[in-house]
């Protein structure tokens, strides 16, 4: 099964800091300490890159869960 999700976002951001922010696992972690994510294995800290994967461990809805996500397609705006 395959998912696709697409966010539009207004910002005076540019568009190669916002492409960084969003593969951020810096950016991410910070956003979510809420919850507890942790990124556990794969790219744990940094900028993740096309074929590179990340695993988070984290607490929602009061449930440890673990999810993996690996970038299988990416483009970069500067090109």
């Amino acid at each position: 099964m395959a998912v696709y999700f697409e966010c539009i976002t207004r910002t005076s951001m540019s568009k190669s800091e916002l492409f960084d922010r969003a593969r951020s696992i810096d950016a991410h972690r910070a956003s979510m300490a809420r919850s507890r994510e942790e990124a556990v294995a794969g790219v744990t800290s940094g900028l993740i890159s096309l074929g590179e994967q990340v695993t988070w461990r984290a607490w929602h809805f009061g449930l440890p869960l673990r999810m993996t996500s690996r970038i299988t397609e990416m483009e970069s705006p500067d090109l």
